[in-house]
């Protein structure tokens, strides 16, 4: 029998890479590893009112905002030329508009000049005055010191 539903190309693909497993993934922990601890540094520096702490595990850091405007900061990024995804996005019963997800895998480059804009993107949502769409929900998060 033959499954003609398996992906040929991709599954060649996974076998090439695991054979030279032993090369790419300590070249890959030390970037993901460079890109965290950059995106750490931007973030002390440049919104020192954000909780975050160094996380132990994953390619994310979890945020906690001084105020539940996650929502708002993803349309003022946006204008700042900067991707990203509310918090309210990961939580399936709604809320976490108090945090922010900021997955740490591109260039480092590239993070550390996109935390600038989200700096300021952050500002213009706090002249936008009081939070809203805050739900009165706060939730612990195990990433948050």
């Amino acid at each position: 029998k033959l499954d003609l539903g398996s992906p040929v190309v991709e599954q060649l693909a996974v076998a090439a890479l695991m054979r030279r497993r032993a090369e790419i993934v300590p070249q890959r922990q030390a970037s993901f590893a460079a890109g965290r601890d950059a995106l750490l540094a931007a973030l002390a520096k440049h919104l020192p009112t954000w909780r975050v702490r160094r996380p132990v595990g994953g390619l994310s850091l979890w945020c906690e905002l001084p105020d539940a405007r996650s929502t708002a900061l993803v349309t003022a990024a946006a204008r700042h030329g900067v991707g990203l995804a509310a918090g309210p996005n990961f939580a399936p019963a709604g809320g976490l508009d108090q945090w922010m997800r900021l997955p740490f895998v591109l260039p480092v480059d590239s993070l550390a000049e996109a935390v600038p804009r989200i700096a300021h993107a952050w500002e213009e949502t706090q002249v936008a005055g009081p939070a809203s769409g805050r739900d009165g929900i706060r939730v612990q998060s195990p990433f948050i010191a």
